[in-house]
């Protein structure tokens, strides 16, 4: 009679079925954390949706309200200041988005100032920079300046995109501004 011993193999696979049990526990809780994050971002960013157009609505029946007011109340010069500010507002980020879009890679900028409008003076977007070492003439310039006047994000507000003062050209240097256009803010 021989004896055969099975305790190696059962431990075996008793060790085994616990790994797998794990590993499949770590996948299923990773799974959930990952579906679970998803959730949160669509719920907040549909949530975000939702409180922006009802914050365009409110400004539109605002808007409406003034016009439509008869009544001198005194109350009335100060929202009105408010739409007309609100109206002239410019958010930046879509053109700062737009702008690192257009962007050659042979061009370098060097300064990025967004002006708000005060009194007198228009809102404008000054771009100062310089031309990398590959690049020897204003080509790329010109056609980063059509890019800029072409992207809707830029134009909509500041659809004036000009050359502005060459910091000598042998050098590569160059600035351009974008503003509104004749009428503007």
């Amino acid at each position: 009679m021989y004896e055969i011993n099975l305790y190696p193999e059962y431990e075996r696979k008793l060790r085994e079925s616990r790994h797998q049990r794990i590993h499949g526990a770590i996948f299923g809780a990773s799974f959930g954390v990952s579906a679970l994050i998803l959730l949160v971002l669509f719920l907040s960013s549909h949530l975000l949706r939702e409180r922006v157009e009802i914050l365009r609505e409110s400004t539109a029946r605002m808007a409406a309200l003034v016009e439509g007011s008869a009544q001198n109340e005194p109350e009335l010069p100060a929202a009105k200041e408010l739409l007309r500010l609100r109206q002239r507002r410019i958010d930046w980020s879509p053109k700062l988005a737009a702008l690192a879009e257009v962007t050659d890679p042979t061009i370098t900028l060097t300064r990025v100032d967004g002006r708000l409008p005060a009194k007198g003076i228009s809102a404008s977007l000054e771009l100062m920079g310089e031309l990398g070492p590959r690049a020897t003439h204003l080509e790329q310039v010109s056609a980063f300046m059509n890019s800029l006047a072409s992207d809707q994000r830029v134009s909509l507000q500041l659809p004036a995109v000009e050359l502005g003062n060459l910091k000598g050209s042998e050098d590569g240097r160059f600035m351009v501004t974008c503003a509104p256009g004749e009428g503007g803010s």
